[in-house]
């Protein structure tokens, strides 16, 4: 019985070509967007799964309170809390710290390569996880101080083919200045599979971390919990609430010991599988795939396979004139209804089997084009083409196939077999009509969602990229100096034409990277946590910021000037003046525990990016810190400038890359995630309209069909195309204003009151974006539709009533 389903399915399919091939295509198209989908779920579940111990490896992270009551959830936490599970909560079979900022220029002989992805790492790290140690022993390569283990690539960058174990290599440019010197090379580990959340070229014994920080308390404090990652190994079974329990009883005896009794810090556990598609939290390093974005991809492959599976259930109806004899001669030989829905169902699953084949072809050429658009995720995921993979894809087809013949299958198994064989002479008695205008109006809705809210996303992304920061931007080129002395850079830029001037800064503000301290002022126990740069006594005039009251700094020989520059709000908060913020010069505020003195006001300005609002800020002064060069270009040719500052960095340093962005660049990157979804949603639209418009297609096709005779009796009475347009149209136009005033409401709702509302300083929704979409959709149902009644007005009227 299986094989005659199957003949008859494949016949259908067959004699009717042009709405198979409608199907077949809608389908491909909107499965190809659930293979990927299907892809991206499939590399974040096999995450760290070639771990040994994956289900016993959790994370220790962090929660932090301050003194104001400002909550922090961090992936990370103190060496002390490490060492404190390791005594006191005996069961934990394993703990290690990991800890960022292990790197510089690796030098052998007259070779010299920069290594920055590397880690300080206890001995106890190669125990809790299984990267392969090729050569060297895993008991002891990274126990003894100044040992290091390289990954294969690295050691083939510096040794080639030789066999480095054994060997020293010198290291430079090292974050501490202790840190430089030689290593001794312990061990060469297999290469990091690429779906690890850890990302290392090379490991440092942690060993060697603890000498150079033997001296600096402040590393070793249970609040210190902004550097170091914690890993434990909890026997199999043991109740998740029972050790958080220990952390909790670990965390109240830290934290009543602290000196400030208003900061508390927690400890909870997150396993190793979840670390990538959790929630984002603070002072994360390793590779994560943004749960956000994997939601929006589920919703919106959802909402396009849900169009496909409407706009075949509309084309099977539209069928419904041609398939009724069918029907009825089965009935007539005895099918039973539940073998009606049973075919109908095969012929869906055949088709959408079809479909799946195009949509793998789909998918492969789709695959590089996800990576140009998303390039962040190429470093995330493979989308590797598995056997399982295979067989999910293949499970995936199936269903599809299977949800969207249920539906008319349901529809023609109840048609008696008197019904079948009569012809329905009038639309309005149709019993699937509304149920069909229904289908059209959810699929013109979903297009209308998808275009509005790319349309959105567009604002907002031009909105970041051209809003008023509160200082200028205009040609300002950001150079990384990568350890360099920034006074050497600084001076050979100036010998430069294009070169108008230069600063010097330890961070650039305002593309998402912040740090902060803890301030307090007038010897008050409550502190207040102020966002901060360096920079020199140049750094505001050229980027323009509007000194409110005092002075700039003056520059200076010393390392360090007891001065700083706030913005109004630090003033605020920290109630200098009472309310008179001109007062707040010459006070003086403790920033670690070291006096400073407030020598100017900048209006407040936006140092973070625009989701957040602005707090406190302040500039601080040092000759020894900077980290950027921004020099202030006065050319047009930018790629010409840039090329000159290319050879100029050779010349200083030929080991490390000239790292420089413009600031405008700096920042649309730092908003590329809007103008990702947005061009994500902008292709999910095409599709969608796409499929709505082969629906409204099978719609008007069949609306016409069963008005043949009223359009040739109008045809006689002399009415022109306008009429019969008009008359046709009406409806579907109908539709398609009823669909917008469902859809513009929700699309509004929806980025208001939840997609918006999080962003402190975004673009209003305007008339433009609400309802260009509309206008759009309407054009290309009109173009349809016109199309169609021309079709019919070209027949003769006269062959139209004869066959009547």
């Amino acid at each position: 019985m299986v094989l005659s389903f199957l003949k008859s399915s494949f016949r259908n399919i067959v004699s009717h070509r042009l709405f198979s091939i409608i199907n077949i295509i809608g389908f491909a198209v909107s499965m190809s967007i659930g293979l990927l989908l299907i892809a991206i779920l499939f590399d974040a579940h096999d995450y760290d799964s070639f771990h040994e111990k994956k289900d016993q490896i959790y994370r220790v992270i962090s929660t932090s309170t301050d003194s104001y009551k400002n909550v922090v959830h961090l992936a990370t936490t103190s060496v002390k809390a490490a060492k404190r599970i390791s005594e006191t909560i005996p069961y934990v079979e394993n703990v290690g710290i990991v800890r960022n900022g292990f790197g510089g220029d690796f030098e052998v002989g007259d070779k010299s390569i920069q290594i920055s992805n590397g880690l300080w790492v206890e001995q106890s790290f190669l125990n809790i996880f299984s990267f392969q140690l090729l050569r060297g022993n895993e008991k002891t390569a990274l126990k003894e101080p100044f040992s290091i283990v390289l990954t294969e690539e690295s050691a083939k960058r510096l040794f080639g083919e030789i066999d480095p174990v054994g060997k020293t290599i010198t290291l430079k440019n090292n974050g501490y200045a202790k840190g430089n010197g030689p290593y001794l090379i312990t061990g060469i580990m297999k290469d990091i599979p690429k779906l690890s959340h850890l990302q290392f070229d090379a490991l440092g014994s942690f060993s060697t971390l603890e000498i150079l920080e033997k001296e600096n308390d402040e590393i070793w404090q249970w609040e210190n919990i902004w550097s170091n990652f914690v890993y434990i190994i909890l026997p199999k079974g043991k109740s998740l609430s029972s050790v958080q329990s220990d952390l909790n009883r670990l965390s109240t005896a830290e934290n009543s010991v602290l000196q400030d009794d208003k900061i508390k810090v927690s400890l909870q556990l997150q396993p190793i599988k979840d670390i990538v598609l959790e929630k984002s939290l603070e002072n994360e390093f390793s590779k994560r795939i943004p749960l956000k974005f994997i939601r929006i991809l589920i919703i919106l492959s959802v909402l396009v396979l849900l169009s496909a599976f409407f706009n075949y259930s509309n084309l099977s109806v539209a069928r419904s004139l041609q398939r009724s004899h069918e029907i009825a001669i089965r009935k007539l030989n005895g099918a039973k209804r539940n073998e009606v829905l049973t075919q109908f169902i095969v012929e869906a699953i055949l088709v959408a089997i079809i479909s799946l084949v195009l949509a793998l072809v789909l998918f492969i050429n789709l695959r590089p084009m996800f990576f140009i658009q998303f390039p962040d995720m190429s470093s995330r995921m493979t989308l590797y083409l598995s056997p399982l993979l295979i067989i999910f894809f293949i499970i995936f087809g199936v269903v599809t196939g299977l949800i969207a013949g249920i539906l008319p299958g349901i529809y023609f198994s109840k048609v008696s077999v008197i019904t079948a064989i009569k012809k329905i002479p009038d639309a309005n008695k149709f019993p699937l009509l509304n149920m069909r205008k229904g289908l059209i109006v959810i699929q013109y809705v979903l297009s209308l969602i998808f275009i509005t809210s790319t349309l959105i996303f567009l604002k907002q992304y031009s909105n970041f990229v051209n809003y008023d920061l509160g200082f200028n931007t205009s040609n300002i080129l950001n150079i990384r100096v990568q350890g360099n002395n920034p006074e050497v850079l600084e001076k050979e830029l100036s010998n430069l034409a294009e070169v108008s001037n230069t600063s010097k800064s330890f961070m650039v503000t305002s593309i998402g990277n912040n740090y902060f301290v803890y301030v307090k002022y007038n010897n008050l126990q409550d502190s207040v946590r102020s966002w901060y740069n360096i920079i020199d006594e140049k750094y505001i005039p050229l980027h323009d910021f509007k000194l409110k009251y005092g002075r700039n700094f003056i520059q200076t020989a010393n390392n360090d000037v007891s001065e700083v520059i706030a913005n109004e709000k630090l003033i605020a908060q920290l109630n200098i003046g009472n309310g008179n913020t001109e007062s707040a010069i010459g006070k003086y505020i403790e920033v670690d525990n070291q006096k400073l003195q407030i020598v100017g006001i900048v209006d407040d300005f936006h140092y973070s990016t625009l989701d957040r609002t602005i707090g406190p800020f302040m500039f601080r002064y040092s000759n020894k810190r900077y980290q950027y060069i921004n020099a202030k270009v006065n050319s047009s040719d930018f790629s010409g400038t840039m090329g000159k500052i290319q050879d100029l960095w050779k010349k200083i340093d030929p080991v490390h890359q000239l790292e420089a962005l413009y600031y405008k660049d700096q920042i649309k990157r730092a908003y590329s995630q809007y103008e990702s979804m947005a061009r994500l949603i902008g292709f999910l639209a095409v599709l969608e309209i796409l499929i709505a418009s082969i629906g409204l297609l099978g719609m008007v096709v069949f609306s016409t069909e069963i008005r043949l005779k009223e359009i040739g009796v109008r045809k006689v009475m002399g009415a022109e195309l306008l009429n019969l347009v008009n008359v046709l149209g009406r409806g579907f136009s109908l539709l398609i204003l009823f669909s917008s005033l469902i859809a513009l409401p929700i699309v509004y709702i929806i980025f208001e009151k939840v997609v918006l509302r999080e962003i402190a300083y975004h673009s209003p929704i305007g008339a433009y974006e609400l309802f260009s979409g509309t206008l759009m959709v309407i054009i290309v149902s009109m173009l349809i539709i016109v199309t169609q009644v021309y079709r019919i007005v070209r027949t003769n009227p006269t062959e139209i009533l004869r066959n009547e």
